[in-house]
């Protein structure tokens, strides 16, 4: 998470067996980088959490 200006105000470690998961940013999910997915939106493509 970060503020206004950039800066991290909040870094989350998670650690997984890299076989299971997949990290991706928004780029990547949808052609509109400001795009909003509901949970169930989400699931249907495969992803089940999300930070």
């Amino acid at each position: 998470m970060a503020d206004q200006n950039g800066h991290p105000i909040e870094i989350t470690e998670v650690k997984a067996p890299a076989n299971r998961y997949e990290i991706g940013c928004s780029a990547e999910l949808a052609d509109d980088v400001s795009a909003v997915f509901t949970p169930e939106e989400l699931a249907d493509n495969g992803i089940a959490l999300t930070i």
